[in-house]
């Protein structure tokens, strides 16, 4: 999980692909919950009373839902039980920590009709301290509720209906100043203007004092003294001006009939709704200084429907499956950003987006395996083949408080009034509508009961679209355009699973190569648009992203279980140079990607008397430093250090009297890290990072009945 410019901006990366932020693009890893393609905050509301989380890594689409480069994330709620039931939750911990939950499940007409209702409350006060008005800062506040229901008529026709709510307010951790880029291209934007410096640029030997007087807490060195104090008080210590405000609702309808045709044939209509509205008031640059305050408010709405038929013929050798999928999807984007304010002595500007975008998705898919061993006496060979036609129409509308939008009608001309680009440039509607070939192919070998090899190619695509916080110039962003074409990921991958024994000891151990090969990848680039800062997207010519994933867990002893991951991860741009805007800029390093990251854990279950045992878990993380920024190799600071981190679980569970009590805790070293950040410093000097939690302990209990 990536963080961007607060602990509420999240997105999942996998071998490489992920989101930048203010990209306005699609992510490379989609979430799933109940096989609806969700978005925002709609996969993380839904962790609770769940059946599973599956993570598929590499392009998807070609069998389920939704063409992704980097993969999905399969969220599954518990389904309703026949009988009644449930169980009940509840803890609390440090920072105010307190959380109850809970689940019942209940028959309806017996055999027939059978209901499941979860909810959840949580709260949580902020990890940093404000000196800013002295006051504690991103504390959270969540509830949700789920309503499950399952009709089982019999004679193979089933309906499974899941409504899902959740409720978020509060504040978020917030990103803390990072380090400065003094020679970037508007020197004025902070390293002049927020110093004793700007006594010389007003030619006033009080201004920067009165800059001062205004903003409690300011070095008298001014921004440089900022960062060495922040620097010097850790991140959750935080001196900052602006608002730290985030509230959401997400809503979640998943409604899925499968129908058995004969006993080889099965129908499944999966049909989705999501609906969410968020506000986010951020302090981007996180300092006592007003030099980027934003206040963004989002809307989004998708209505998908997909229907598949599955089954198998040639007397089970050949399984197949083949679908159709429709997605109707609606956002709005409204933000105010206050831009490098010298109250009292100059006010912030303010710069206003709103628009709307509209997405219509068609597309037809299938895949297949067969079984070749009768045909090439080759016992347990098989091969696995798909396909995925894909035609996307992306609507990009400027609406009228958009700071841009009377430029289609007036055209655009500078101090002296001569036309810098006419009005016919600027187009307020676009539209563009992408098509595109997806597929997978491979071959697998059960060699024995225990040992699978396997390898597997699939090509995916991001497809093209519009950045709307950008003005609406006709064209690709390398022509000053705020169009983006698609991006394209064909990778190979070859591995093995291996479950069984050795020394008649229980062993898993999963190895994994992979090379993804990108073509025009989606990244966002901060430049200047006729003098103004901005971000961007562009579309960088080449990437190669290749690495090694082992897996591996086993029982030395019947009351121990161990257990380690490890990855590492080659990502580099082979083709970087891009024309911004009408500017080159060469790309990489590659963002977001450690080139190792691994865990190990140790589990003991140690009887304790009749039905009850204890268990011990501890676990611990690392990776190596990663850049956090596309174009880092022109601002060199948006690097984040490699950490560890050490969690320890402890819980006594009686299994007849179906209670448990755990203590949870996380982080357990309290070491400082960082989980990602925003790197403008290209056009506004700073950089700031986001800092992973702090050490939490909890204590919660949990009956089950």
């Amino acid at each position: 999980m990536r963080a961007s410019s607060n602990s509420n901006q999240l997105n999942y990366a996998i071998r490489g692909q992920s989101l930048d932020a203010f990209s306005d693009t699609r992510p490379g890893v989609l979430p799933y919950f109940n096989e609806v393609q969700v978005s925002g905050d709609g996969g993380s509301s839904a962790f609770y009373d769940l059946q599973s989380v599956q993570v598929l890594k590499g392009p998807q689409g070609t069998l389920f839902g939704r063409d992704a480069t980097g993969g999905a994330v399969l969220i599954t709620s518990q389904k309703p039980q026949k009988t009644t039931g449930g169980y009940l939750r509840g803890g609390g911990g440090n920072y105010g920590f307190g959380t109850a939950e809970g689940a019942i499940n209940a028959p309806i007409v017996t055999d027939v009709l059978f209901g499941r209702l979860a909810g959840l409350l949580q709260s949580r006060e902020g990890y940093q301290y404000n000196l800013f008005g002295n006051r504690n800062t991103g504390a959270l506040h969540r509830y949700g509720i789920r309503g499950s229901l399952t009709w089982d008529r019999g004679m193979g026709l089933k309906n499974e209906l899941v409504i899902d709510y959740a409720h978020f307010r509060g504040g978020s951790t917030v990103d803390v100043l990072w380090n400065l880029k003094p020679d970037a291209p508007t020197p004025a934007a902070s390293a002049l203007l927020y110093s004793p410096a700007l006594d010389t640029l007003f030619g006033s030997p009080g201004a920067f004092a009165a800059v001062r007087a205004a903003h409690p807490g300011v070095s008298p060195l001014g921004i440089s003294g900022d960062l060495a104090a922040q620097q010097a008080r850790g991140p959750f210590l935080v001196n900052f001006d602006g608002a730290n405000l985030y509230r959401s609702n997400n809503t979640i309808v998943s409604n899925i009939t499968a129908f058995d045709l004969s006993g080889r044939t099965r129908l499944r209509n999966v049909l989705g709704l999501t609906k969410s509205g968020s506000e986010n008031m951020s302090d981007i640059d996180s300092t006592p200084y007003l030099i980027d305050g934003n206040d963004l408010q989002n809307s989004s709405d998708v209505l998908s429907e997909e229907l598949q038929v599955l089954g198998e013929v040639a007397t089970g050798r050949l399984t197949y499956l083949v679908g159709g999928y429709l997605s109707r999807e609606k956002a709005a984007y409204y933000s105010v950003a206050r831009l490098v304010g010298l109250e009292p002595l100059v006010p912030a500007s303010k710069q206003t987006n709103n628009y709307s975008k509209r997405q219509v998705t068609y597309s037809a898919y299938g895949q297949g395996s067969y079984d070749l061993s009768a045909a090439t006496n080759v016992e347990g060979l098989a091969v696995t083949a798909g396909v995925r036609f894909t035609s996307e129409k992306a609507n990009l509308d400027i609406l009228p408080a958009d700071v841009n939008f009377s430029l289609a009608t007036t055209g655009l001309r500078d101090a002296a009034g001569i036309e810098v680009l006419p009005r016919g440039a600027f187009d307020n509607s676009q539209s563009k509508t992408t098509g595109n070939v997806s597929w997978t192919l491979g071959v697998q070998r059960q060699l024995n009961a225990r040992l699978l090899i396997f390898a597997t190619s699939r090509r995916g695509y991001k497809n093209a679209g519009f950045n709307g916080l950008v003005s609406p110039v006709v064209g690709l962003s390398a022509t000053g355009g705020n169009g983006f074409a698609t991006e394209t990921v064909t990778d190979l991958e070859l591995g093995m699973k291996y479950q069984g024994t050795v020394d008649n000891l229980p062993v898993r151990i999963d190895i994994v190569g992979y090379v993804n090969w990108i073509t025009d990848a989606q990244h966002a680039a901060f430049t200047f648009v006729r003098g103004n800062p901005a971000v961007i997207t562009v579309n960088v010519p080449g990437a190669k992203v290749s690495g090694v994933e082992i897996e591996g867990r086993g029982s030395p002893v019947r009351w121990l279980s161990i257990g380690a991951t490890l990855n590492y991860t080659h990502a580099r741009f082979t083709e970087n140079r891009v024309l911004a805007q009408g500017v080159a800029t060469e790309f990489g390093p590659y963002p977001d990607t450690p080139q190792a990251s691994g865990a190990v854990f140790g589990e003991i279950e140690i009887p304790v008397r009749y039905s009850q045992s204890l268990l011990l878990r501890g676990e611990f993380y690392s990776q190596q430093s990663a850049v956090f920024t596309s174009t880092q190799n022109n601002n060199t600071g948006a690097k984040l250090p490699g950490y560890g981190v050490a969690n320890i679980l402890c819980s006594l569970e009686a299994g007849r009297a179906g209670w448990s009590l755990t203590i949870n805790l996380k982080n357990a070293f309290n070491k400082v890290y960082y989980v990602g950040g925003v790197a403008p410093a290209e056009v506004l000097q700073f950089n700031t990072a986001i800092p992973g939690a702090p050490r939490t302990v909890s204590v919660e209990g949990r009956y089950h009945f």
